[in-house]
């Protein structure tokens, strides 16, 4: 995450949208996107990871690194209404 990413969530910290590919490369690895809502109602992507496996176990990992950044800025917890596709993993891991 940049710092202007950061800054973008800590000003809308409301609504978060998770998304995880699956098999797009022919090396294996999946990648987790985090994006926002903007003032614009715009989507703003603010995370990414490059995952090994999508399951609940790395994707908390994803969130509590994000969590662990947004947090010391917010001055608060950081409990964003998620909206995702319905995978198991990202069920879990939230």
């Amino acid at each position: 995450m940049t710092a202007a990413q950061l800054s973008e969530l800590v000003k809308n910290p409301q609504t978060t949208l998770m998304d995880t590919t699956f098999g797009v490369n022919r090396y294996g690895f999946e990648l987790a996107t985090m994006s926002l809502i903007n003032e614009f109602a715009n989507g703003f992507p603010f995370a990414h990871a490059v995952l090994q496996q999508t399951n609940a176990t790395e994707l908390s990992k994803f969130l509590r690194a994000v969590q662990s950044r947004v947090v010391p800025r917010l001055g608060r917890p950081w409990r964003p209404t998620f909206i995702i596709d319905m995978d198991v993993a990202e069920v879990n891991a939230i």
